[in-house]
């Protein structure tokens, strides 16, 4: 008998969980794209009843925060596939 068929098989790699730190810090990252797009709607709808003086600023703001929201979005979701690549 060789030595290759006296070996015996390997055991699969157990999936573990992220840690803790992780699950928090992905977590805090979708409420914060949730918070950020919010807001560009919200000063898109005018729901904090703005002066006609300050439309210039709803219209500047309101681009910017929904795409840094989804910008982090694409980053937190960067970050969890990169984790997931690592095992």
């Amino acid at each position: 008998m060789s030595d290759n068929e006296l070996k015996m098989p390997e055991r699969p790699k157990r999936r573990t969980l992220p840690p803790t730190s992780k699950i928090l810090g992905f977590s805090f990252g979708l409420f914060m794209v949730c918070v950020y797009v919010g807001m560009g709607i919200l000063l898109l709808i005018n729901f904090f009843d703005w002066a006609p003086s300050y439309d210039w600023v709803r219209y500047m703001m309101f681009p910017i925060l929904v795409a840094y929201g989804i910008f982090r979005g694409w980053r937190a979701y960067k970050d969890l596939n990169r984790y997931n690549e690592d095992e």
